[in-house]
């Protein structure tokens, strides 16, 4: 009787786990090849925002197995892992948000921060040209009272 050979599983096609051994999980020689988590692909995934669901995809496995690699690995949950990871993009953005705005002198971007609370807490006013003795109005002067805010409405919209 011919001794067969156990099949070694082949790495996944992945470019960037090049640099570093991949993590796997389930040693097993028997059953389905082992799942290869790369820890710079994980990370990669959690600066996108990417839900537990989507990293199982990206990855060809459970969500519980990706929730069971993440315990080995960062002894956290996954959503704290991701909380974590994800800052670092929010960071990068806010940066190039600054730099837009500074830098690159977009206007656009200059308004935009200036509305954000943590910067400088602008906001848009808008103003109320009803007064209080206009409050009483027949159904026909409240018609061309509306009719009159729409044309202004459109005219500065056509502005713009």
């Amino acid at each position: 009787m011919a001794k067969v050979k156990p099949v070694e599983p082949k790495p996944l096609n992945n470019k960037r786990a090049k640099h570093k051994t991949p993590i796997t999980l389930r040693n097993g020689s028997m059953g389905r090849n082992p799942i290869v988590i790369d820890q710079d692909r994980f990370e990669d995934l959690m600066m996108l925002h990417c839900t537990l669901d989507e990293v199982a995809f990206w990855f060809r496995c459970s969500p519980d197995t990706i929730e069971i690699w993440v315990q080995e690995n960062y002894n956290m949950r996954f959503s704290e892992v991701r909380r974590i990871k994800s800052r670092k993009s929010v960071i990068s953005l806010r940066r190039q948000m600054l730099v837009n705005a500074l830098e690159k002198n977009n206007t656009t971007m200059q308004i935009f921060l200036a509305k954000q609370s943590e910067f400088m807490g602008y906001t848009d006013r808008i103003v109320n040209n009803i007064k209080s003795e206009d409050v009483n109005l027949s159904d026909t002067e409240l018609d061309k009272l509306l009719q009159s805010t729409i044309d202004i409405l459109k005219d500065v919209k056509s502005k713009s």
